[in-house]
């Protein structure tokens, strides 16, 4: 019988660092960084993080963002988590720089960064008003967004794993094996009034998304 080789001791062989995309569920809301899930599974993994989340990020830039840092990298140097966002939030891509439109842009009195991004929050205002099957178009988009980087990471070969907050309901045309599902009864307990991951939550997650890559 062939010896067992457990995935982690894999890791400490092939892999080099820890890829992380996602919005504030993932980046850490009003937490310190090195009790953010990502600082503690690269960690566990012993690997070096790269996390490119931030606060208020759409899938559709989460995706942008992650195929132009990993279309040039060796997937077996480098290990991909990719937190899933809520379909609401839009993207925009303006010469350099990324801008992700969510519902809070549509208050006036927020300052908004420029004038296209502000010409984009009267549409998305607009769009809110006059589409009546809005939400469904948005899980649509959500979900094909989804489809597009599950190709890419397939394409590329890399070992992915995506964690959905119950954001996404349906998830029948993805792989199963790769999505971290943490439902409705995970966020009661490990979700503070901010709707955010808890300390106990980014623990809890950690140690999920390790054991997960170690099954």
């Amino acid at each position: 019988m062939l010896p067992i080789v457990r995935y982690e001791s894999l890791l400490t062989m092939s892999s080099k660092k820890l890829y992380i995309n996602g919005c504030s569920f993932t980046y850490g809301h009003n937490l310190p960084k090195h009790l953010t899930w990502p600082e503690l599974l690269s960690k566990r993994l012993n690997l070096d993080l790269v996390n490119q989340s931030k606060n208020g990020q759409s899938f559709s830039g989460i995706v942008w963002n992650t195929i132009d840092s990993l279309i040039q990298e060796s997937s077996d140097k480098t290990l991909v988590v990719i937190g899933f966002t809520w379909s609401t939030r839009y993207h925009i891509r303006l010469n350099d720089e990324n801008f992700d439109i969510s519902p809070a842009y549509l208050n006036p009195i927020r300052n908004m960064e420029n004038g296209v991004v502000e010409k984009f929050s009267e549409f998305y205002k607009e769009l809110t008003l006059k589409d009546t099957k809005l939400e469904h178009n948005q899980n649509k988009k959500l979900e094909l967004d989804i489809i597009l980087l599950e190709s890419f990471l397939k394409q590329k070969g890399f070992n992915y794993r995506f964690v959905n907050w119950d954001m996404v309901k349906d998830t029948s045309n993805f792989d199963i094996d790769n999505i971290i599902l943490f439902d409705q009864s995970w966020k009661k307990k490990f979700v503070d009034d901010t709707s955010h991951p808890t300390k106990e939550g980014c623990e809890n997650i950690s140690e999920v998304i390790y054991d997960s890559f170690n099954r």
